[in-house]
């Protein structure tokens, strides 16, 4: 029984990674047709994350709590800075 709670853990936090994930594919898939919204994803993403991480860590499911917010910090990492770059690619000379 001990043994199973020290690695059950990693499911559930597998569980919370790629329920975002999937909500960053078709918000990404939705914000194509919207071009600025896609460029803040790494910020719009707070408008769903932040009511599911709590309403998970509500329902006593921390370890998919922790999940979602690895994915939404991977998320937002990513997007800051690939807009970095691109952006100062752009105003090199």
């Amino acid at each position: 029984m001990e043994s199973e709670n020290q690695n059950g853990g990693g499911k559930e936090i597998t569980k919370g990674f790629f329920l975002i994930a999937g909500i960053n594919i078709l918000v990404s898939i939705i914000g194509i047709v919207f071009y600025p919204f896609i460029l803040a994803i790494g910020l719009v993403q707070l408008l769903y994350v932040v009511p599911l991480a709590m309403n998970a860590s509500k329902k006593n499911q921390k370890n998919v709590m922790k999940g979602m917010i690895i994915a939404a910090s991977v998320t937002f990492l990513l997007n800051a800075s690939c807009y970095g770059l691109f952006f100062g690619l752009m105003q090199s000379p």
